[in-house]
């Protein structure tokens, strides 16, 4: 095995996080901003299809419930 703790040809999380700060120190600052922009607008819609499939499932919900629910699910992503 090579010294960058490669197995399989299978990157691990911890080499993989490594590289990529080593590429986002790499970008100048309107590159990172750029790509921090088309990240948000990305979770935004991935947001929105959330709610969507909750409104779907539970079309009784109030919005302050969709929105508690729509947490919830963020939640049990952060956590996994």
């Amino acid at each position: 095995m090579p010294g960058n703790l490669r197995q399989n040809n299978v990157m691990s999380p911890e080499i993989a996080l490594g590289k990529h700060i080593e590429i986002y120190r790499r970008m100048t600052r309107e590159a990172r901003l750029a790509l921090a922009l088309r990240l948000h607008a990305l979770a935004s819609l991935a947001c929105e299809g959330a709610r969507e499939g909750i409104r779907a499932r539970n079309p009784a919900l109030t919005e302050p419930e969709l929105e508690a629910r729509l947490r919830e699910r963020l939640a049990l992503l952060h956590r996994g």
